[in-house]
């Protein structure tokens, strides 16, 4: 067998290693063949061959296997989440309490988002002041992390303090209190 009929056979399995549409078993099945045909002079011929991008390649496969097979963990932080009633029907439902989910590392200014599910509309102008580790009880002296803006469809918010991570906000529980409706 010629060395181009190995470096062909390189490519082949190099391209069904990186066909997304393969099982994971087949997936395994074709990185595993590419690394046992894959000896040190074919690796020298095909690193020439492919403009230096064997070890590039093999790295990427390896990374594409071991993310399928060990999916990163991501640590979510736990919010409790606590707002006001916005008319007469909606204190039937009180109070308004609600575990909210999200990654440690979502910044603040994208956990406003998270709330944006939260608080309701109250019209077409509804403004909600958040504060941080506090209830209904003590949220006046508690410190004020954001306030969210509704007007007639859309949505925004300003940040009273610096936009970091939600880990770094060591968050326990914001409290959502309804500032204007109408």
């Amino acid at each position: 067998m010629s060395n181009m009929d190995d470096l062909v056979r390189a490519d082949f399995w190099a391209s069904m290693a990186f066909n997304p549409d393969a099982p994971d078993e087949e997936l395994r099945h074709w990185f595993k063949e590419f690394s046992l045909r894959a000896d040190k002079m074919l690796l020298d011929d095909w690193k020439d061959h492919n403009d230096g991008r064997m070890a590039e390649v093999k790295q990427i496969m390896y990374e594409v296997i071991y993310e399928k097979e060990h999916p990163p963990v991501k640590k979510m932080l736990k919010i409790d989440a606590e707002r006001d009633s916005v008319c007469m029907q909606d204190d039937c439902m009180a109070p308004h309490c609600k575990q909210l989910e999200c990654e440690e590392d979502l910044m603040l200014s994208r956990f406003m988002y998270e709330l944006l599910g939260y608080v309701p509309s109250a019209g077409d102008n509804t403004v909600w002041d958040i504060y941080s580790n506090a209830t209904a009880d003590n949220h006046r002296n508690a410190t004020k992390i954001a306030t969210i803006f509704l007007r007639k469809g859309s949505f925004n918010y300003e940040l009273h303090v610096e936009d970091r991570p939600m880990k770094d906000m060591y968050l326990q529980k914001v409290y959502c209190a309804l500032m204007r409706k109408g």
